[in-house]
């Protein structure tokens, strides 16, 4: 752990750096104004591309039940497996996937 520490000079140069950047106004402006941001959290692909097949297989079901049109129902057919399919993954890697690694959020 010593070969950790900073010697004496480098210490005396980290000082004088920071009293640098302490005195300059423009920084400490900006540095401010990233703070005040509002940001959505960001999604995984994983997530978002999960909502869009279950709008998609919704929308197919009701079309498909209030007309009863072949294309319709046959879209819903394929749609609904890759819908489940992504939704098992989701879970299975929000689940950790039985490993020892730590679960990882998806949403």
């Amino acid at each position: 752990m010593a070969a950790d520490r900073l010697t004496d000079r480098e210490q005396q140069a980290l000082r004088g750096i920071e009293s640098v950047l302490d005195r300059d106004r423009a920084l400490h402006r900006r540095l401010g104004l990233l703070g005040m941001r509002f940001r959505l959290p960001q999604r995984p692909a994983g997530a978002r591309m999960l909502a869009l097949c279950g709008l998609a297989s919704l929308g197919l079901l009701v079309l498909g039940v209030v007309t009863t049109s072949p294309a319709a129902i046959w879209a819903f057919a394929v749609c609904w497996p890759l819908t489940v399919g992504i939704a098992f993954l989701a879970l299975r890697r929000h689940m950790g996937a039985g490993g020892s690694r730590p679960p990882r959020s998806f949403v």
